[in-house]
């Protein structure tokens, strides 16, 4: 008992600790904060325009949605022995984004009301440290489900218009959201000068710039790499720092998320993974989750594809809801089939961790000011 004590004080110094350096840092070096606005008085209008804004964005040649159609791209693109690999990365993004730049390209596409409703939800972003409110003066709110909308809109514009005064311009130019994936036909030092480029054009958006090494390149969760007839291949990319340590086996969850978590890891092998290293990227799965505690049988049962049951004619099959339970073994997943049963579907929830248990690192706030308070009313939306 003794030990454990020690060890939930120690944990919650060191996270005390990180938190306290993290804002410090934050402080000298302007380190964007990220702010959850779930539940903020402007998170339902951030989402009503951002299923306004969504159609208008992602038209445009370089806008790549996620790595497999990152891939499918991929496989378009011959290299030159000359060529260079290049990523260019923007620097804090969301907090960058140029507010008033935006604003002018929303008057393009929408009335002065919704441009006034976008104003309102991008110029009313605030945060509380050490017992104090600030306003973010710039930029989007990491947190917010507009913001990854509103950053990919302005940089469509921004790359279009950069590209378009290039004096030597880049064979293929693919973005997703901040981060870049370039072929460069000019020379190295042609190259510098297009990174200058670049950081030329708005002193808010600044361009971080990484070549091939060894003719390789990571972009997202992808490895690329030269092929010998000038074609690129892929395989999947983990950083340095990277654990392979994944839900363990014994851990306190229920078996359909450990499945779920197998089948996405192998399913990310197959997606990503050109013919040449897949057999590689499973056996480093299978190594990986067996050092997690996972049995082969185990491996195999997950990932085989369950059967389809088709409904029987005549039958009302319509789910009457959703209960959301902590899971203990034997018990609420009992529960669940009991629910199934009546047409009521179960999600899983986590158990109380030390975590729970540890004082937060965040400021406290009255619970009048908190979000769903008005006057003297207090909305409690959960009891413990």
């Amino acid at each position: 008992m003794v030990i454990l004590t020690i060890i939930v004080i120690s944990m919650f110094s060191y996270s005390r600790l990180i938190y306290v350096a993290k804002a410090a840092v934050s402080s000298m070096f302007g380190d964007p904060s990220i702010v959850n606005s779930i539940g903020s008085p402007t998170y339902a209008l951030s989402k009503f325009l951002t299923s306004l804004l969504g159609p208008h964005v992602g038209k445009t040649n370089s806008y790549i949605r996620d790595s497999t159609h990152f891939i499918e791209r991929l496989k378009t693109l011959v290299a030159d022995p000359q060529d260079i690999l290049v990523s260019f990365d923007v620097v804090s993004l969301f907090t960058k984004v140029p507010i008033s730049n935006t604003m002018v390209l929303l008057r393009n596409i929408f009335s002065e009301d919704i441009v006034t409703l976008f104003q309102h939800v991008l110029t009313t972003t605030y945060f509380q440290w050490q017992q104090k409110f600030y306003e973010q003066t710039d930029g989007v709110a990491m947190g917010s489900p507009l913001s990854p909308v509103i950053a990919n809109f302005y940089m469509e514009a921004f790359e279009e218009a950069t590209l378009e005064t290039a004096t030597l311009k880049p064979s293929c130019w693919y973005r997703y959201v901040d981060d870049t994936f370039v072929i460069w036909k000019h020379g190295r030092r042609t190259l510098e000068d297009f990174l200058l480029h670049l950081n030329s054009q708005h002193e808010q958006i600044q361009f971080t710039m990484e070549t091939e090494k060894d003719g390789q390149l990571p972009f997202l969760d992808v490895l690329v790499y030269r092929q010998e007839n000038g074609a690129l291949g892929h395989k999947v990319y983990r950083k340095p720092t990277h654990t392979d340590r994944y839900l363990h086996k014994d851990s306190n969850h229920h078996p359909r998320q450990k499945r779920a978590m197998i089948k996405t890891l192998f399913d990310r092998a197959i997606r990503v993974s050109d013919p040449q290293h897949l057999d590689q990227e499973i056996d480093h799965l299978h190594s990986a989750l067996t050092a997690n505690g996972y049995a082969k049988t185990e491996l195999k049962r997950a990932l085989k594809p369950r059967k389809k049951t088709t409904p029987e004619s005549g039958q009302d099959h319509t789910k009457r809801g959703t209960v959301f339970l902590p899971y203990h073994k034997q018990v609420t997943d009992r529960i669940s089939k009991i629910l199934n049963r009546h047409k009521v579907d179960t999600i899983f929830l986590p158990t109380k961790q030390i975590r729970n248990s540890l004082r937060s690192a965040k400021d406290k706030r009255d619970r009048l000011s908190s979000t769903g308070s008005t006057g003297s009313r207090v909305h409690v939306e959960q009891s413990t």
